[in-house]
């Protein structure tokens, strides 16, 4: 009952003040909870400054600078923020107390039917991390094999028995020679595997959108975004923070052959895999062959 509420709060265009649009109007199921757009638009028409990240698999470090902790710590500055929804938050309250069918919903996910924000923003949160995708192809193979090794791991070596052979040589250079991995296990639900959850991927020499490092206010930071989760990659396009990247042919390209030698770079990206502490900064050159990319 209270993710039930909170699939309702999410579709409905009252939250935002004019009633234009809802969460819904940004994330779309089809297409991954992301949308399709560079940027998509406010309430009032404007352009957005960031490309829309999908919310699946996601409850820690949210946004593409990670300024919230979590999903209830997110859901309610979309609602609030002036060039979105620009809702304020208390007469939000107000607005729901006065639509008919939320009463019956409030009751029945909380025991009675007080609305408040902090019921709105958990029943928001709620549904929101059910947003899980679970039955994919990658999702059946992983689950054999992990049957099979006992442990929920895998690497370069590692092949299921439901992928073709070019998906198979696909996942053997994700998690090898194309170094995805280094920053990805979308077998984990938050979709980053240990280390820094943020990745300067040396997209530009020189950032106009600065990322973590604006909201650090450390230069040192600069072009550093969070590691995006990428279950449903196929269905999330365009890509990256701003939205640059039309197709994942374009994706694996720039990690192929067009890293920027920024001086944040991910040192996952230093031509030798290992930051060598110079003031040169040499990113890798993948050299994967068109069957490679392919694959």
């Amino acid at each position: 009952e209270n993710i039930t509420l909170g699939r309702v709060l999410f579709y409905d265009n009252a939250l935002s003040f004019n009633n234009q649009i809802s969460c819904g109007s940004c994330h779309f199921q089809e297409k991954g909870f992301a949308d399709n757009v560079k940027f998509h638009k406010g309430v009032t028409g404007n352009n957005l400054k960031r490309n829309t990240l999908s919310i699946t698999g996601n409850n820690f470090l949210m946004f593409w600078d990670g300024r919230a902790n979590s999903m209830q710590d997110l859901v309610l500055k979309p609602v609030a923020n002036h060039e979105e929804m620009m809702q304020d938050p208390n007469a939000l309250v107000n607005k729901i107390k006065q639509i008919a069918y939320y009463k019956d919903l409030f009751v029945k996910a909380y025991g009675d039917d007080e609305i408040n924000l902090e019921r709105i923003e958990n029943a928001l949160a709620s549904f929101s991390v059910c947003i899980v995708p679970s039955q994919t192809k990658f999702d059946v193979g992983i689950a054999n094999l992990f049957n099979q090794i006992g442990f929920n791991f895998i690497d370069s070596t590692s092949s299921l028995s439901n992928f073709n052979a070019q998906e198979n040589k696909g996942m053997s250079l994700f998690y090898g020679k194309a170094r995805c991995g280094n920053c990805h296990h979308p077998e984990i639900i938050t979709g980053y595997y240990g280390g820094e959850p943020y990745a300067n991927i040396g997209l530009d020499l020189d950032y106009s959108d600065k990322g973590l490092g604006s909201l650090a206010n450390d230069a040192a930071q600069n072009g550093k975004f969070k590691i995006p989760n990428i279950r449903n990659i196929a269905l999330t396009a365009p890509y990256m923070h701003d939205g640059r990247f039309n197709t994942l042919e374009e994706v694996v390209e720039h990690y192929n052959s067009r890293i920027k030698p920024n001086a944040n770079l991910s040192y996952h990206l230093y031509q030798n895999g290992t930051n060598s502490n110079t003031t040169v900064v040499s990113p890798v050159r993948l050299g994967l062959s068109g069957d490679e990319k392919n694959a």
